[in-house]
């Protein structure tokens, strides 16, 4: 909802907000794995989940259930309400970027062969992350444009890679990690590790986060002397600590 009155999509006074702080929400996808057929789920927002099955009643650590963007959020709180619904909420993560960190710990090759593994190869080219994601609303995408064409449609690696690449890109300083995205995606890809590098980023560059405050600038439309500019730096004068 922020970013999109930052953009001019929605109008504040066309809304009306009511703020719910977020316990986490259960991931379908792994509910799933614990017992593929389920007559009902018992979750109290307590440290435990009750799965029911025509068999048995299984326990699991509501922890290990919940939504990977639930339990790397910062912001359970909501920013920005009209109207507050008092409920618990989840303390916010001490270690959002734990898995973004695992993949940069990884050489060059290393991370690029992960790359190709994880997301490349298994992308069907379905477009349900770019459907279900709330900031994807361009007229005509990127990669349905004709003239020029930017990408083909084929499940090329090459296309596949530059589609995610350039979507990523697209999303930087603007993803509010909602999780849309990978909850779409038939094939069960890790998209939020892209998104969520380039928020990493935002914050360690600009002290930059979306989603927070309406009346703030976003962060491609704003630039202060001050900023960092080692983001020019090649990989090569990184290393060297020249500038």
């Amino acid at each position: 909802i922020v970013v999109l009155l930052q953009e001019g999509q929605l109008k504040r006074e066309d809304l009306y907000l009511v703020g719910i702080p977020c316990p986490g929400m259960l991931d379908p996808s792994k509910v799933r794995q614990k017992a593929p057929e389920i007559k009902a789920i018992e979750d109290n927002l307590s440290d435990e989940v009750f799965i029911v099955t025509s068999e048995e009643k299984m326990k699991f650590s509501r922890e290990e259930l919940l939504r990977g963007n639930c339990r790397e959020c910062r912001h359970p709180t909501p920013p920005l309400y009209d109207e507050r619904i008092e409920a618990p909420a989840r303390p916010p993560a001490s270690e959002p970027y734990a898995r973004v960190e695992e993949i940069e710990a990884l050489d060059i090759s290393s991370r690029w062969e992960w790359f190709e593994k994880e997301i490349v190869s298994r992308c069907l080219r379905c477009y349900a992350c770019r459907q279900a994601c709330p900031l994807c609303y361009c007229p005509t995408c990127f990669v349905d444009d004709s003239r020029p064409q930017w990408v083909g449609k084929t499940r090329d690696p090459v296309d596949t890679a530059l589609y995610h690449l350039v979507r990523a890109y697209h999303l930087a300083g603007r993803c509010v990690d909602c999780g849309s995205c990978e909850a779409a995606c038939p094939m069960d890809i890790p998209l939020r590790l892209l998104t969520k590098k380039l928020e990493k980023e935002a914050l360690r560059a600009f002290s930059f986060e979306a989603g927070l405050d309406p009346e703030a600038p976003l962060l491609f439309t704003s630039f202060s002397e001050d900023d960092p500019e080692d983001f020019m730096l090649t990989h090569e004068l990184k290393v060297a600590g020249k500038i």
